[in-house]
């Protein structure tokens, strides 16, 4: 091959790297100039611009954690610098959108809120669903992180056949995950796309305790749903009851019973659209105590605890576990489940609401009833929520979760950078914590003073 096309080749390679680089973490202060004037001398080259601005990007949003996913390193060798990635919704419905190599779960949350028109984000999350497990994306997470993470996990733990890695392909899915602040026509969107038919799936396989009237009335509003004003197919009923009626209800009645039952209350609503319908049926489930609830398998409820009263929760490939009440003589329940995950992320995600929503309210009202750790005099607030289960997961990987509950902790690079508390239970807790960030902080071996500030006092480790 002629030297010209050799270094032709190697020039359009390196600017395909370069693509690829700037996309996941910034130059050096020291080689960062020198980059920007290579980028400004090179305009004419059609990459150019687009690896300027990928480098803002990286400057303002900060380092991704893990190499370009493969959908990235295919996108630049197939000389496009945009990829679009297909959506998924509740209600079966689909659309493209654009990911940026800079995009975090939380912009790509707040793209598709405002396509869709929603009044919110708040509550929503994506989803990846890759072999039998579905995933929510933390908001702070690069997108393609996540992805690239979750895959090379998955094939780690599966077995390699002749030598043969096996392909595994994912899907992405919006929806609603927390359900703190829902309330039914509140948004008109969110209610036709999200919020009915999410409940739905949970009542019709008989999650919620309702009454026979509820359920008939509930019956009439999703047929109206499903086939508007046709009232050809209650001449089916024995084959369409199993979608308008929860499944450990059908029995109690025969199919023309069932029809006797929902026909008049179907024709009491004769004139309501799809989306009164839907709307109808979320206002009457909203008055359940379940509504919004993630559900797991159970043979019954033993009993209900508040999430201020928990103290210590952990996870595990076939267990979860958890201690309600103080961490010594607190009550400790263990779960034998495969969806052990799933509960540490939504008690997760659930007790980081109510600590960003009771911070917000203390802040309103001008309450300056915090204390505050800092490292160095950087305090950030904005870090990880959930409370010293971060500093020990953090700190020593190989210690199970550990919260007092109102504390917030950010950690970086396996450091504590700041804590902050605005609950009660937190201030009672000052001296449990005191004692633990003692030993903790030595064990750091961090050159650094620390002190714990409370309320106006420093006090010295």
């Amino acid at each position: 091959m002629p030297y010209e096309l050799i270094s032709a080749y190697s020039e359009e390679k390196g600017w395909e790297l370069l693509w690829l680089c700037t996309g996941l973490f910034p130059p050096s202060n020291i080689l960062l100039p020198h980059v920007q004037k290579f980028l400004q001398a090179k305009k004419h080259y059609p990459l150019a611009a687009d690896c300027m601005q990928r480098l803002q990007k990286a400057l303002r949003n900060g380092s991704r954690k893990y190499p370009p996913h493969l959908v990235e390193v295919e996108a630049i060798q197939h000389k496009t610098t945009q990829i679009f990635h297909k959506v998924y919704f509740p209600d079966d419905a689909d659309e493209v959108f654009e990911v940026e190599s800079s995009t975090k779960a939380k912009d790509f949350c707040h793209n598709i809120s405002g396509r869709l028109l929603l009044k919110s984000s708040e509550g929503f999350s994506l989803f990846v669903k890759i072999t039998d497990k579905v995933i929510s994306v933390p908001d702070g997470d690069f997108f393609f992180d996540f992805v690239r993470h979750l895959t090379d996990w998955i094939k780690k733990a599966r077995h390699v056949k002749d030598g043969v890695v096996p392909s595994l392909t994912y899907q992405v899915f919006f929806m609603k995950k927390l359900w703190t602040n829902t309330v039914p026509g509140k948004d008109s969107m969110a209610d036709s796309i999200f919020h009915y038919y999410q409940e739905l799936p949970k009542y019709l396989r008989g999650y919620h305790k309702c009454s026979r009237e509820e359920v008939h009335q509930l019956a009439a509003l999703i047929y109206r749903v499903k086939f508007e004003e046709d009232k050809s197919h209650f001449q089916n009923m024995s084959k369409i009851l199993k979608e308008l009626v929860p499944q450990d209800q059908i029995r109690h009645l025969s199919p023309d019973d069932w029809k006797r039952s929902i026909m008049p209350l179907f024709n009491k609503h004769s004139g309501k659209t799809q989306e009164e319908a839907k709307l109808s049926f979320l206002k009457i489930i909203y008055k359940w105590t379940t509504f919004g609830s993630a559900f797991f398998e159970v043979k019954d409820i033993l009993t209900t605890h508040p999430f201020t009263k928990i103290s210590n929760w952990s996870s595990g490939n076939t267990y979860f576990h958890i201690t309600i009440g103080n961490l010594v003589r607190g009550s400790k329940l263990l779960c034998e489940t495969s969806l052990g995950y799933k509960m540490d992320d939504l008690l997760t995600s659930y007790i980081s609401q109510m600590l960003t929503t009771m911070t917000k309210q203390r802040t309103t009202r001008g309450n300056s009833n915090i204390i505050n750790w800092s490292k160095g005099g950087h305090t950030d607030l904005r870090g990880l929520n959930g409370g010293l289960d971060n500093i020990q997961r953090a700190l020593d990987p190989g210690v199970s979760k550990w919260v007092t509950t109102g504390w917030i902790v950010e950690v970086k690079d396996h450091q504590l950078i700041s804590l902050s508390c605005q609950l009660e239970e937190g201030l009672q807790a000052a001296d449990t914590l005191l004692s633990c960030l003692h030993s903790l902080l030595c064990s750091q071996k961090a050159s650094c003073t620390k002190r714990i500030v409370l309320e106006g006092t420093t006090v010295n480790i």
